[in-house]
This record gives C-alpha cells, sequence and structure tokens, in this order.
C-alpha cells in the first residue's frame, strides 16, 4: 500500500512538474492506480476528489471524456482537484460503484478530501455545467439532514428534491429518498423529466435490494411516461447496465433497438446500438439497418462501418467489406475486433497469381 502510494504520489509529480506553471491544470487526473491509493492520496495532499465512473459502451461517457473533461472551464478555475475514472466493468471500478451505489452512466461523485461524499450527478454534462458544480462543492457541504429537511418543503425546486433523494440513497437511508421521491412525484406532471429521474432512482433502489425485475419494470413504465431526450438517456443507461449484468442476451437487443427507436436523430445514442448489438452478437440483418442508420447521422462512425462490413462479407462482397473495415481501423485503430474482422475477409478474398488467373 506505501509502496503503490509512493509511486502515485511520484507519477503525479512528474506529470505537474512537466509543465510550465501556466500551463498546469488545477484537475490533475491519477494515473489509474488502485482506488485506495487515490483516496489515501487526496486525504494527505487535503485536496477534494472527483470520480467518474464510465463504462466503453456508453456513448455519453465517451463524449463526457472527450468534450468535458477536457473543457478549460474544468480543468481550471475551480480550485485544486484530484480526478479518477474507473470502469464499472473492471473489477476495481466495479467494487467502487457497488460502495457508492452507482447504477447510471456516466456518474460523477464529488468527494471531499477525507472521502464524505459532497454530492453525485448522473448522465453527460457540459463543460460549463460540471465547472459549475464543482465550483459549487467547494463550499462545506450541506449536512444531509439539512439537505433533506429542506427538500421536503412546499415549493422546492425538484432538481433540489433530486438531489436530496440521491445523497440519502447514497447514504443508504433508502427509506427517506423513497419518502422524497413520493413528495416530489406528487407536486410534478407524470411526463416530466424531473418524474422520469424519480422512477430512474427507484429503479436504484430496487437493483441494490436485489430486486432486479421490479427495477426494469420501474424503468419500462418511467420510459412510457417521458419523452425528455435527457431523461431517457438516464433509463436506458440503466436499463441496458442492468440487463447486461444479468446476460439476457434477447432483452438486451430488444432494449437497444428501442433505445435507438425513441432517439432516432441522437448519433451517440445510434452509435452505442451499433456497439450494443455487436457485443451482443445481434442477427446480421439488425446489426446492418443499425449501421445504416447511424451513418447516415455519423458518416464516420467506426463500429457502424465495420458492422457495414460484416454484413457486406455476410453477402460475399468481400472487397468492397474490406474496404469498409480499414476505414473503421483507420478511425479506431485500438478495437482488436475490427481487425479480426479484417484478417476474417482477408481470407475470403482470392489471391491474385502471377500471370494473371
Amino acid at each position: 500500500m506505501i509502496g503503490s502510494l509512493r509511486r502515485l504520489a511520484v507519477s503525479m509529480t512528474l506529470v505537474l512538474g512537466a509543465l510550465p506553471a501556466a500551463a498546469r491544470a488545477e484537475l490533475v487526473w491519477a494515473p489509474e492506480p488502485a482506488l485506495a491509493d487515490v483516496l489515501q492520496h487526496a486525504h494527505l495532499d487535503e485536496t477534494p476528489l472527483m470520480l467518474v465512473f464510465r463504462a466503453d459502451w456508453c456513448g455519453f461517457c465517451r463524449r463526457l471524456d472527450d468534450e468535458t473533461l477536457t473543457n478549460p472551464l474544468v480543468l481550471n478555475g475551480n480550485g485544486r482537484w484530484l480526478g479518477a475514472r474507473l470502469d464499472i466493468e473492471s473489477e476495481e471500478g466495479g467494487r467502487a460503484a457497488r460502495r457508492w451505489n452507482v447504477t447510471g452512466l456516466p456518474t460523477i461523485l464529488i468527494l471531499t478530501p477525507a472521502g464524505t461524499l459532497i454530492d453525485s450527478v448522473t448522465g453527460f454534462r457540459t463543460g460549463v455545467e460540471l465547472a459549475q458544480i464543482l465550483r459549487q462543492s467547494q463550499s462545506a457541504a450541506v449536512p444531509i439532514e439539512q439537505l433533506a429537511g429542506e427538500a421536503a418543503r412546499p415549493g422546492v425546486q425538484p432538481d433540489f428534491v433530486l438531489r436530496a433523494a440521491r445523497r440519502l440513497l447514497d447514504a443508504g437511508r433508502d427509506g427517506e429518498a423513497l419518502a422524497l421521491l413520493d413528495h416530489l412525484e406528487a407536486q410534478v406532471p407524470a411526463a416530466s423529466a424531473e418524474a422520469a429521474r424519480a422512477r430512474v432512482l427507484r429503479a436504484s433502489i430496487a437493483e441494490r435490494a436485489g430486486k432486479a425485475d421490479a427495477a426494469i419494470q420501474t424503468l419500462k413504465e418511467a420510459a412510457g411516461k417521458t419523452q425528455d431526450p435527457g431523461a431517457l438517456v438516464e433509463i436506458y443507461t440503466l436499463w441496458i447496465s442492468l440487463l447486461r449484468g444479468r446476460g439476457h442476451r434477447a432483452a438486451l437487443l430488444a432494449t437497444w433497438n428501442e433505445f435507438a427507436g425513441r432517439l432516432p436523430s441522437d448519433p451517440i445514442v445510434q452509435e452505442d446500438c451499433v456497439r450494443g448489438l455487436q457485443d451482443s452478437q445481434a442477427p446480421v440483418p439488425m446489426l446492418s439497418r443499425q449501421a445504416e442508420r447511424t451513418l447516415s447521422l455519423k458518416p464516420d462512425s467506426a463500429p457502424a462501418l465495420a458492422a457495414r462490413a460484416l454484413a457486406l462479407t455476410t453477402a460475399g462482397n468481400h472487397e468492397a467489406a474490406l474496404k469498409e473495415v480499414n476505414r473503421a481501423i483507420e478511425l479506431d485503430p485500438k478495437t482488436q475486433a475490427w481487425r479480426i474482422l479484417r484478417l476474417q475477409i482477408l481470407e475470403k478474398i482470392p489471391a491474385v497469381r502471377p500471370g494473371g488467373a
């Protein structure tokens, strides 16, 4: 433990020391050591901590990585921070997700240097939104009893009630969280985004209690009552995460398809659906249809190009398939599955012999 903590401190010193003072970001990312080391470093350095929970299959997690977490408004101007990214499908990330009751993606947790949870947000946030959250979190955390009491008052903004319910949920006070959600849902329209997010929290509580079927049913009901794009993303992300954990392939395929159908103009959702169908080994015709829908919105989607290549080679058009998979590899050279697909396609293309035939 001490040795790994020293290595973390040395790694971060080297990262900071390599930059001129004017270029050093106030938000510093830990070089992916054990979470216990990150927590200990934050405590010893008296630095608040931001934990980002993500997964490779989550398009809004990738967008958060690419757009929000690189935004200068997030990197600077909010005080000193230590950040750590955690993949919930890794052993380390899974343990951390269970520890803090993380279900939806992406989720950002804000902790004091002592490791006390200040705030948590689920779903994509812009750089402006996350910078505001970080600035607000630099002030002393409101005691949870005070937060819950204020949230129960008449006329309080729904977002404040949801935040309080989430804090109670994070603290394991599920009964009080449910009471606040009852209060909120009695005040807002059933089709509102706030009501949908309240049901997502209800589903999280059910899932933590080991009632995955009840959680999925709650999410189905929430999806059927709202048209809000942001709420739908939160609903389906948690729903898909639950299904992935249970290995329900048929239900997973149907849910991915439904998710894409509910948000047909969102390129991130469409590309996520392609990835999900690929991971679930969907039938080629289903995968091909989704690939074309995605490419109509995002022509440089590497997963969709690889899916198109699979459909082409399945139909016997190996030369065209090779062109598409080569484009996919050029756009995203890290995905090993597409290199394997390329080799499979090459094996089907007859070698050109000297002198003609």
